[in-house]
């Protein structure tokens, strides 16, 4: 199919490689009529894309919250949020302290083990945006600690690894009731775990809107089940490439298309 909506992008304000206004003329450069701004826990990047789009393509204002749920680790997908709200922005500040705490006892954990990198490279690196591990990979690429940006999370920033330092999350329910009141839709990103058809099913019950079905780590099987759960539930259904910059595949490679966009704008102007 002919991907014309990418809604699932990350900028260098959360985890992602390129800023907002690379990322928004990569979508122009695939011909895309739309792509959505959706970074980790924060809104720094839209206003940028948006401006630099200057309406030669739609920016749809994202988000990407990081939420728990029954031990599972759940991302909620936000769009056509008010990016200028103001409890979602109190609430992306709550986060944002949290994170600069986490990145320190990162950091702080490298320093100890001899590791060449200082906290002060890492929030020139993050810029304005909330300190993640990307940024904290970036670095350590850069002062030639590892070899790749994949290598830094495998060797330092992954799950398992003695570096790792938990995420600050809310709850599912909590992030559906700060997007909508912010005028939001809520989805609910890369839904492959296990205990899926029970979890969906509490999701849809707690206020969940939509399912992202196409996406870079679904097989066609996975596919296939997700639009049967959407349509179960009556989800919308959404897709994108969760293009960071450093993944095998490019933005716009996963998406909507016509068809799919055009209810996804219909539901959206509801």
């Amino acid at each position: 199919m002919r991907v014309v909506c990418d809604l699932h992008t990350h900028t260098n304000c959360s985890d992602g490689i390129y800023s907002p206004d690379e990322i928004v003329d990569l979508a122009i450069k695939r011909n895309l009529k739309s792509v959505a701004i959706t970074d980790h826990d924060t809104v720094a990047g839209i206003s940028s894309a948006i401006s630099f789009a200057d309406n030669r393509i739609e920016v749809i204002p994202g988000i990407e919250l990081s939420t728990e749920i029954e031990n599972h680790d759940v991302h909620i997908l936000g769009y056509y949020v008010d990016y200028k709200n103001k409890t979602l922005l109190d609430v992306l500040k709550k986060c944002k302290e949290v994170r600069q705490e986490r990145g320190l006892k990162i950091v702080n954990k490298l320093i100890q083990a001899g590791i060449k990198i200082t906290y002060e490279q890492i929030q020139k690196c993050a810029g304005l945006g909330v300190i993640g591990r990307m940024h904290i990979a970036k670095v350590l690429y850069e002062n030639g600690q590892v070899s790749s940006i994949q290598d830094a999370f495998k060797t330092f920033l992954g799950d398992q690894s003695p570096f790792y330092e938990p995420k600050f999350k809310i709850t599912p329910h909590d992030a559906f009731a700060l997007i909508k009141q912010a005028g939001g839709i809520c989805v609910w990103a890369h839904p492959g775990c296990e205990d899926l058809d029970s979890l969906l099913k509490q999701l849809v019950q707690d206020g969940l809107q939509g399912l992202e079905v196409w996406h870079p780590k679904h097989s066609n099987k996975n596919v296939r089940h997700y639009f049967e759960l959407a349509k179960f539930y009556n989800l919308l259904v959404t897709g994108g490439s969760d293009f960071h910059g450093h993944n095998n595949y490019s933005l716009g490679d996963y998406g909507l298309d016509e068809e799919n966009f055009a209810k996804f704008k219909i539901f959206s102007n509801q």
